[in-house]
C-alpha cells in the first residue's frame, strides 16, 4: 500500500545520515535554517546486498523556500544543517516510509545497511498480517 504522508524532519547541526528512500519518490522543502545537500549515484551494479560504491553527482545549498525532489534514480542523499539554528524541512513522501525497508549508506566503507525507520502511528500492514496468522 502506498500513501502520501507529510513528515517534519529536524536536522541537528553536525548530524546527518546518508539514506535512500526507495519508492515512488518524495519532495522536501526547507522551512527554517539552511542545509547542504549531497546527491549520490551508485556506481556498482547493486547485486551485493551489503556493498555500494557511490559517487557525488550534485551539491546543493538549500535556504528557506528551496525544495528538492527525491526520485528513485536520485534518492540517495545526505543533508547537513549549515545554519546556527536547527533546520526544519518538510517532506511529502510517496510511500509509507515507516514500514518499508530502506538503506543507510556508508560511502567511506563502501557499505550499505538495511533499516526500517519505524516512524509510524499504527502497526505496519505486514506486522498486522503476521499478528493475525
Amino acid at each position: 500500500m502506498s500513501s502520501a504522508a507529510a513528515l517534519i524532519g529536524h536536522t541537528l547541526a553536525g548530524r546527518f545520515r546518508l539514506t535512500g528512500f526507495l519508492g515512488e519518490g518524495a519532495m522536501a522543502t526547507v522551512y527554517r535554517g539552511e542545509q547542504d545537500e549531497e546527491v549520490f549515484a551508485r556506481r556498482d551494479d547493486g547485486t551485493a546486498e551489503d556493498h555500494a560504491e557511490l559517487e557525488v553527482i550534485a551539491r546543493n545549498h538549500l535556504k528557506p523556500g528551496d525544495f528538492y525532489e527525491l526520485l528513485p534514480e536520485v534518492d540517495i542523499h545526505r543533508v547537513k544543517t549549515t545554519s546556527d539554528l536547527t533546520s526544519v524541512s518538510l517532506h511529502l513522501l510517496g510511500i509509507d516510509n515507516g514500514c518499508i525497508w530502506r538503506h543507510r549508506f556508508l560511502p567511506e566503507e563502501e557499505r550499505v545497511v538495511p533499516f526500517k525507520s519505524g516512524y509510524v502511528n499504527v502497526p505496519c500492514e505486514q506486522d498486522r498480517d503476521a499478528a493475525v496468522s
